[in-house]
């Protein structure tokens, strides 16, 4: 209720009057003001929600709600797990059960390293307050540029996302629907139609929400939904797998091609590194030591949810997984499983709509925590809707769902995932911290981005062309 009625409060209260500092010469027009005057208080003196709530105001960020320990590891774990997980058994099924393996590895050392990267250039720059964002650290080290590809690949990423979010949760809803009522010609149940309803009465709603930070109520439905979910293909998958898989079938472990595709799909179910500073700013104490704690705990166990349920759902379908896990269920049981993921998908979508909105806002220039609340609404609108028109298109073509959904993942990760996970934090950190220990790293962090945004795409689009 506390941490409500302060999110509450922020919607409704005037804005607080900054502190009046002089911009550096080379900050770009839509860089936030200078907030290193801000006294920050010692590790022990969070003693109650209040106090974070209050420091939330002392430090310029009126619209971000500080969160406990358990809170932001809850809230990073969300941002991981969407609908990236229910893919994870077609990346088995495909790069084999040591290649997926050595993909996580890598994944998971790559992203912790670039999101590590990120907050210590920050804190070499002495960043502080409002300054602690993506795009304006990225025009401190590489001007105007930076703070595009940045905010770009942010945009493309989470936009792609969203994308697949709405594409999945039109296409369950028609199935479940068409289902019940036998009637699978009625407008009324049909994708396309069900994508508008879902986004207007359900998604747009939350979406208006300001800051990433004031959503943890978002997380805690998500993930209970997910973990719901994963019991489901835990429990039932090998009973259910019975009927797809052939008894002398040869399980895959190792296929170099799809390797290079599905990381894609890995690092997109990873990947979160262009919320890093979004989760940063809500921990308590703010510093280094606290992020590495946190984000080491929060990758650990979103890289175990989706390995888990990956592998469990090749083992219990094999070469018949589909590109949704779900697909392969049938009966009561899939319903239940479906209905879980639609609730957590419209819980889940608008988390990752308003980092793409706060990218979106300063690709244009502009604070975005200080747009006006009748642009904030025309623009989520305006981005909602062309998801939408997007998804009525592929509908229209008769592209299946599942392999859409499997195209839509493996390319934002494999292109906006590397730009923003990889080669963007190792290009900011060996400009601000070029001494840094982790200079060395961050070398072989830009070279695995620049492999992953080239031969992602290239295999994606060989194996469409032939129809795999």
């Amino acid at each position: 209720t506390n941490k409500f009625l302060f999110w509450f409060a922020c919607l409704e209260s005037p804005a607080m009057e900054e502190p009046k500092e002089n911009f550096e010469e080379n900050s770009t027009p839509h860089c936030p003001p200078s907030n290193r005057g801000i006294n920050m208080p010692s590790e022990g003196s969070f003693n109650s929600m209040n106090s974070l709530n209050n420091h939330a105001h002392n430090d310029g960020l009126h619209e971000v709600s500080r969160l406990t320990f358990g809170t932001s590891i809850i809230m990073l774990c969300n941002i991981m797990i969407g609908s990236g997980i229910l893919n994870q058994g077609q990346v088995f099924s495909d790069a084999g059960i040591i290649g997926t393996t050595v993909l996580y590895i890598l994944a998971f050392c790559m992203i912790w390293l670039g999101s590590v990267a990120l907050i210590e250039a920050a804190e070499a720059l002495n960043l502080k307050g409002t300054q602690l964002d993506f795009s304006y650290l990225a025009s401190i080290t590489h001007g105007k540029k930076g703070s595009n590809l940045a905010d770009g690949s942010i945009v493309m990423l989470n936009f792609m996302a969203n994308l697949s979010y709405i594409l999945l949760i039109s296409t369950l809803a028609s199935s479940l629907l068409q289902y019940w009522s036998g009637n699978e010609t009625l407008i009324l149940f049909k994708p396309y139609f069900l994508a508008v309803v879902f986004t207007i009465f359900f998604i747009f709603p939350g979406c208006l929400a300001r800051h990433f930070t004031n959503m943890p109520s978002f997380a805690y439905m998500g993930l209970t939904c997910t973990t719901l979910v994963m019991l489901v293909v835990f429990i039932y998958g090998p009973p259910d797998g019975k009927k797809y898989r052939a008894m002398d079938e040869t399980i895959v472990m190792w296929d170099w091609g799809q390797m290079f595709r599905k990381s894609g799909s890995v690092i997109f179910a990873l990947g979160f590194t262009a919320a890093s500073f979004h989760v940063y700013l809500g921990i308590s104490p703010r510093n280094v030591k606290e992020w590495k704690k946190t984000l080491t705990l929060g990758l650990f166990f979103g890289a175990a949810a989706c390995y888990s349920t990956g592998i469990v759902g090749y083992l219990s379908f094999r070469s018949a997984t589909s590109g949704n896990i779900l697909d392969n269920f049938d009966g009561v049981l899939a319903q239940i499983a479906t209905i879980l993921v639609i609730v957590h998908l419209i819980w889940y979508t608008p988390m990752e709509f308003v980092i793409l909105r706060h990218s979106f806002f300063q690709l244009c220039g502009m604070e975005p925590l200080k747009v006006p609340f009748k642009l904030h609404w025309m623009v989520t609108a305006l981005l909602l809707s062309l998801m939408v028109f997007i998804c009525i298109v592929l509908d229209g073509t008769g592209v299946d769902s599942g392999d859409a959904f499997g195209v839509i993942l493996d390319l934002s990760g494999g292109i906006g995932g590397a730009i923003s996970c990889f080669i963007l934090p190792a290009m900011i950190y060996r400009r601000a911290k070029s001494d840094g220990y982790l200079n060395v790293p961050c070398k072989i962090l830009f070279g695995f981005g620049i492999f992953m945004a080239v031969s992602v795409p290239i295999s994606t689009v060989i194996d469409f062309s032939y129809g795999e």
